[in-house]
């Protein structure tokens, strides 16, 4: 019995040592969008707060980003929560490996742009015909008629180093200071 006791500890140990995989570092990015997963030799120049507006403004990781005051923010929730990620392909290059990701998403999410220009401060640059769209797909969700929908899909590639996933973010951004 203690023997058994013995391997079993052991294996816990052992099992909660390993580091995560390449694809399961870019799996958990896309999940969490959790910074500390970046590459640092990549991002030293920029501050957490930097890398986190950055990275709103590149779409990454793909969320609902509107304020829950928004009108359309519970169907953009919807939309978002029927994002799917699978990892397609891992390719080990030298010191680094690439990572190729199949998002498979609404066509409904597409066509709303990703509720970019669904905020009051970007309104105003909403055309009559996109407020009317977007409308359209809020009356829809509200009505309960937004079940059957058609789903499309694209790869997106990451590369993960050493020190982490290098998402290729403007970092010049962070030294026009």
């Amino acid at each position: 019995m203690k023997k058994l006791l013995a391997i079993t500890f052991l294996c816990f140990l052992a099992s909660g040592c390993r580091e995560d995989s390449a694809s399961e570092k870019v799996m958990k990015f896309i999940n969490t969008g959790d910074i500390s997963l970046l590459s640092k030799s990549k991002l030293s120049v920029c501050s957490d707060s930097e890398i986190h507006k950055l990275l709103d403004e590149m779409g990454t990781p793909a969320k609902n980003r509107l304020s829950t005051t928004s009108d359309y923010y519970s169907v953009s929730k919807y939309l978002f929560s029927k994002l799917n990620y699978k990892i397609v392909s891992s390719v080990k290059d030298g010191n680094k490996e690439l990572i190729t990701v199949k998002v498979i998403y609404p066509k409904a999410l597409r066509d709303a742009g990703g509720f970019f220009d669904a905020e009051e401060a970007s309104a105003k640059y909403m055309t009559e015909e996109r407020k009317k769209g977007l409308d359209n797909l809020n009356a829809l969700y509200k009505s309960g008629k937004l079940d059957d929908l058609e789903y499309d899909g694209n790869n997106i590639n990451f590369t993960v180093l050493n020190d982490g996933i290098d998402l290729s973010i403007p970092v010049d951004k962070c030294m026009a200071k």
